[in-house]
């Protein structure tokens, strides 16, 4: 019994210093009454209790009783963060799916660190600086200790996936918070190769546990609640904010740590070179996967704001702008080919009585029907856009007057004729007007069927073309 107690004080001072942390959390727990840090003192008591256990009590009744204390911390400070977004606003437009990319892109990590990881274990965890022996030791206790690290992983990337959907006060703290997970995740690695190769060293891994434990609970301790944060507004903020992304730097310093490895291996210890070049493949391939992910995500989203800058969000048509920058180009084309080109424009016949019978979500779903009656009536070589509210332009290139008017009656008829929800009848009226030698510009164009459509709009379901002798 001595002789434990001998080798508890004068080993293990990882207690001496979460002792401390406890000491502080309570201290800062009576100033700033923060209610949530009671989760994260819970959590910083639950892993002081599997250190005497681990290093004390688990020697005398030969059970592992520190596994629950280990859990316990990790439960305590998954609460701790689960607690922080209760408060906070959801974001009603944003898909509330899981993230497949931030977990596959955390998957990754997890085994960049676990190669980096090994390497410092390689050089600089073991007994003795010389060629690693060939013993280990692979069974259920010494594998179980990578559950650790998976755990440390699992906190990180749900910390990740919450920055990403909510909008949090939190978030100047989010590398800092990173960070100390990202160094509490090597030193368990560490301890599990120590496990695994009967080393039992614990100094390098010990010394980096201490170390994230210490990073963490100031970190987290700082958090304060006010009144304004129970105030959140809706907004995306994420695509917009490239804090978040930050967590790339971190792979970048780990790959800079590796060359680091490397050069000093070079230099002082030659006879490790085999090792660190394999484990450098291995991390070269891991972070070339990890940023093609991340190029392909990039990629996705760009398209995806093209596509939203040019369309309109309701009817999938082209925007207002996008279609008079088309037909800008079209009319400046025409000008020098000598092709007429007409525009029609419509608008739905008393579509606010309908909004106010119907309701608007009705009334959206009417727009998107009549968008789709409007395409399926014209060629695809036409360009469709939705003009704001209830109208729409339609942008007809080689077409003079007479095949105007054609197509302008069959898009009428084919909505006059087509039956919308609540079986209600719809109508359009609709203006046009062709390029002539008087225009000087595309908006004269648009001007012209616009006062056309003023005249349709007098008698309602009609086609009425603008006369340029008039």
């Amino acid at each position: 019994m001595h002789g434990i107690i001998t080798t508890f004080i004068s080993v293990d001072k990882s207690i001496y210093i979460c002792v401390l942390l406890l000491i502080f959390l309570l201290w800062r727990y009576h100033k700033v009454k923060d209610k949530d840090l009671i989760y994260f003192f819970l959590s910083c008591a639950s892993y002081t209790l599997g250190e005497v256990c681990y290093d004390f009590l688990d020697l005398i009744i030969k059970f592992p009783i520190d596994l629950i204390f280990f859990f316990l911390f990790y439960y305590f400070i998954f609460l701790f963060f689960r607690q922080r977004t209760r408060i906070l606003l959801k974001n009603p437009i944003m898909d509330k799916s899981s993230d497949i990319k931030t977990w596959l892109l955390i998957f990754i990590d997890f085994l960049v660190f676990a190669a980096l990881s090994y390497l410092l274990y390689y050089l600089f965890d073991r007994v003795s600086i010389s060629p690693q022996s060939s013993e280990y030791s692979l069974n259920l206790i010494t594998v179980s200790n990578f559950i650790y690290p998976i755990f440390d992983f699992l906190i990180l990337g749900y910390f990740i996936s919450i920055n990403k959907k909510y909008i949090m006060s939190d978030r100047k703290l989010y590398l800092p918070l990173i960070s100390g997970i990202s160094v509490w995740a090597i030193g368990d690695f560490l301890i599990a190769y120590e496990e695994v190769y009967k080393a039992a060293t614990y100094e390098i891994g010990n010394y980096l546990q201490i170390l994230g434990l210490m990073i963490l609970t100031v970190i987290l301790s700082l958090i304060k609640i006010s009144k304004t944060d129970s105030y959140y507004t809706t907004i995306d903020l994420y695509r917009r904010n490239s804090r978040v992304e930050n967590y790339n730097l971190l792979i970048y310093i780990i790959i800079a740590l590796y060359f680091l490895i490397y050069i000093y291996c070079s230099v002082y210890a030659s006879f490790f070179m085999d090792t660190v070049r394999i484990f450098g493949i291995i991390i070269l391939l891991l972070g070339f996967l990890r940023q093609t992910i991340i190029n392909y995500d990039i990629e996705y989203k760009l398209n995806n704001t093209s596509k939203d800058a040019i369309t309109d969000p309701l009817t999938e048509l082209y925007s207002r702008k996008y279609a008079f920058t088309l037909l800008n180009n079209l009319y400046k084309s025409s000008l020098y080919f000598g092709i007429k080109i007409s525009v029609l424009m419509l608008d739905i016949d008393f579509f606010k009585k309908y909004n106010d019978t119907y309701g608007h979500v009705n009334g959206d779903y009417v727009l998107k029907e009549i968008s789709q009656v409007i395409t399926s009536s014209i060629d695809t070589s036409n360009i469709v856009c939705r003009y704001g509210g209830e109208e729409f332009m339609i942008v007809l290139p080689g077409a003079d007057e007479k095949t105007g008017i054609q197509i302008a009656d069959r898009i009428r008829e084919n909505i006059e004729n087509y039956v919308f929800r609540q079986s209600s009848k719809i109508t359009i009226s609709i203006g046009g007007a062709t390029s002539g030698k008087a225009m000087k510009e595309a908006a004269d164009l648009i001007e012209q069927a616009d006062t056309a459509l003023y005249n349709a709009k007098k008698e309602r379901n009609k086609c009425s073309w603008f006369d340029s002798g008039s």
